[in-house]
This record gives C-alpha cells, sequence and structure tokens, in this order.
C-alpha cells in the first residue's frame, strides 16, 4: 500500500528494499523479488558472493552493495576485527563481481562523539580515491570473469555456499571485463602469481599495477603471468591490475 501510494503521488525514482543479515538479496523475498528495481546486496561475508548471487538473477536487475561491515564495527565477534583492508576488500570484490555500485558504513551512524573528525578517516580515503579511480573506467561494461576466460589460474578458494566467513578469512581473486576486451579489472586480496589469457584482451593491452591503499600506479609489461609487486603502502598485500587497450 505505502508503495502504491508514492507512485500514484508521481515518484517514479528506483525503488529498493534490504532484508535480513547476515546475508541477504532484495529479490529472495518472493513478494519484493518483481517490485524491486535493484537488488539491494546486504552481507557481512566476502561480498562478491552475495553480488555474483545478485547479477547471476533472471530477470537481471541492477545490484548494488548495500551495507556489509561497518567501519569500527564487526557483527561477528568471533571473526577477526574489522579493518582498513576488509573495507577495502568488501568494495573491490563487489565492483569486479558486477556491482553497479556500493555503500559504505561507519560505527558513527551513532553520533559518537568525534564522529566530525571521522569522516575522512584513513579507510575512507583510501575507498574515495578508489571511487574516482572506477569513475574513470567504463564500469557500467565490466562483466565478471566467472567462466575463467581472462584469469585462467591463481584465483584462490571461491566460495559457493553462504557459510558464515569473515571478509578477511577468504582469498579469491575476482576479475571483470569488457565484453570488447578494451578493459579489465581484478582484484587480487592477497600475494600471489596469477595466470592470465591475453587473449581475452584486445590487441595492445597494456597493465599496470594499482596500490589500492595510495591510488599510485605502475606500468608493467603485458603478459601470461601476474605476480602481486609485495606489500602496498599500507603494508597489507591486495592489489587492483587494470588491464587497457
Amino acid at each position: 500500500g505505502m508503495m502504491r501510494g508514492i507512485r500514484e503521488a508521481g515518484d517514479g525514482r528506483p525503488f529498493s528494499i534490504q532484508l535480513g543479515a547476515r546475508k541477504s538479496l532484495s529479490t529472495d523475498n518472493p513478494y519484493w523479488a518483481p517490485r524491486v528495481d535493484w537488488n539491494f546486496v546486504y552481507t557481512y561475508y566476502p561480498t562478491y558472493k552475495a553480488v555474483l548471487d545478485a547479477h547471476r538473477r533472471q530477470p537481471p536487475i541492477p545490484a548494488v552493495l548495500g551495507e556489509a561491515n561497518y567501519e569500527g564495527e564487526n557483527n561477528q565477534p568471533e571473526t577477526p576485527p574489522t579493518t582498513d583492508e576488509t573495507l577495502r576488500r568488501q568494495v573491490l570484490w563487489s565492483l569486479t563481481s558486477g556491482a553497479a555500485g556500493e555503500f559504505v558504513g561507519s560505527d558513527d551512524w551513532e553520533f559518537h562523539d568525534g564522529w566530525e573528525r571521522r569522516l575522512s578517516t584513513r579507510a575512507l580515503t583510501q575507498i574515495g580515491r578508489l571511487r574516482r579511480l572506477f569513475s574513470t573506467l567504463a564500469w557500467w561494461q565490466l562483466v565478471p570473469d566467472t567462466g575463467n576466460q581472462l584469469v585462467t589460474a591463481g584465483r584462490g578458494t571461491e566460495l559457493t555456499t553462504d557459510e558464515p566467513m569473515d571478509v578477511l578469512e577468504n582469498d579469491y581473486v575476482t576479475a571483470a571485463r569488457t565484453p570488447d576486451g578494451r578493459l579489465a579489472v581484478v582484484y587480487l586480496p592477497t600475494q600471489r602469481t596469477i595466470s592470465v589469457d591475453p587473449s581475452a584482451m584486445a590487441a595492445g593491452a597494456r597493465a599496470a599495477w594499482i596500490d589500492p591503499t595510495s591510488g599510485a600506479s605502475r606500468p608493467v609489461p603485458m603478459s601470461a603471468t601476474f605476480t602481486t609487486p609485495g606489500r602496498n603502502a599500507g603494508g597489507d598485500h591486495d592489489w587492483l591490475l587494470v588491464l587497457r587497450s
């Protein structure tokens, strides 16, 4: 009734709904599934799993990471604390798994004393840089590399169930590529070597490592294998690999 009233009043903006923790999609509910315009992805687990679940839904609608672990909070006290790396992983796993966008939360939703000073924390500064990076890419054309056409080996362990797991307890490499092969983005959460099929990219592809903590770019030769370049500026081992023609 409320939604009918909103629509009858002339408001046609895209609508979605947030369902329950610890993992849900708007389309999990059979009543709301045909009524939502985009899938609100809610997960405290490694975010790529829920985003890919939403991306695969038929008929397709946009998926947005609506809520995951908040900065300064951990809703699973039995798991590792939420860190800057946790927050980066949530964002980058989502944006390389078909998400049309993502939200980041903070424990300051409760307006703790000093909240104004925490609007530009280290993690939020990093995520701001990553959003600006993706704004320069044809992100809306990226298709998740679920068939291993681009990244053929070294991806780690993909979650295929919704078993409870902290974001820092999984190491899967996510990747997305445009159908014309002119752009690909690969997120490597831990140190490793991956194999890539250069024929999945358009001719003349160039490669660069992006430090997700500083935004710095390191051009490297196009290759069939890529090895993460050690610790990033934040002292962790996660990196973005961007391939462009």
